[in-house]
């Protein structure tokens, strides 16, 4: 996984944000994502009577790689890519749904699914999550523990990949080539490493047994 598979969903979303900046003398050179509260009230009080809190998280795109967050500040509702810290404006269009002032993309927030989603360009869904992606965490012995052993890939069983400690930190070992590759926690089923790009999910089965989720889509089922 490369750096272009981040881009290639950023464009989706930011393709032609660049027209935002000729108006220097009127916007800033970072712009903001703003939905505008009512002249007549308080922002703090348009804030809790519109719910815009609800909109607020880390939404991660189908590549789990990708993050952008909604936030409120000073009763305005911004959004920000993480990959580069730009910001972008929005206008309200209905209840859950905005779109972008200059270039008219449209977003839409579903907050009747599990996870909460938000729809960019009415084709990419991104998921919310309930962490903060930015932030890393020191896994726990027991955490370490449990998630160490063998994992198999479900689509190709002769693909196998060893899950270790080293130095307080999870490695993957992959088998056939022998390459090591370290994860950074961010909480204690996701974890990530920052110099390729790619983040490691690890999910708890019903019946007590780990899948891992690496390499964007590939499922592996832990062995051993």
């Amino acid at each position: 996984m490369t750096k272009k598979t981040v881009l290639a969903f950023s464009l989706l979303f930011v393709a032609g944000m660049s027209k935002m900046y000729v108006n220097a003398g009127v916007r800033t050179a970072r712009a903001s994502l703003i939905f505008e509260c009512p002249s007549d009230s308080t922002e703090l009080g348009w804030q809790q009577e519109n719910g815009l809190q609800k909109f607020e998280g880390f939404y991660r795109f189908p590549n789990r790689v990708a993050y952008i967050q909604f936030v409120l500040n000073n009763g305005k509702l911004e959004a920000r890519q993480l990959w580069d810290g730009r910001v972008y404006v929005l206008q309200s269009t209905g209840e859950a749904s905005f779109q972008s002032v200059d270039e008219g993309y449209k977003l839409v927030f579903d907050l009747t699914t599990v996870p909460a989603q938000v729809k960019i360009l009415d084709r990419v869904i991104l998921n919310k999550v309930t962490y903060d992606p930015e932030k890393r965490q020191e896994p726990s012995k027991k955490v370490l523990q449990k998630y160490q052993g063998r994992y198999r890939l479900s689509k190709d069983t002769n693909m196998w990949i060893h899950i270790a400690e080293k130095q307080g930190m999870l490695v993957l070992h992959q088998e056939w080539n022998s390459k090591e590759i370290m994860l950074e926690s961010i909480t204690d089923s996701e974890y990530i490493n920052e110099e390729l790009i790619m983040p490691v999910s690890f999910e708890i089965l019903a019946k007590g047994g780990i899948r891992m989720h690496c390499f964007e889509n590939d499922i592996w089922e832990k062995i051993n």
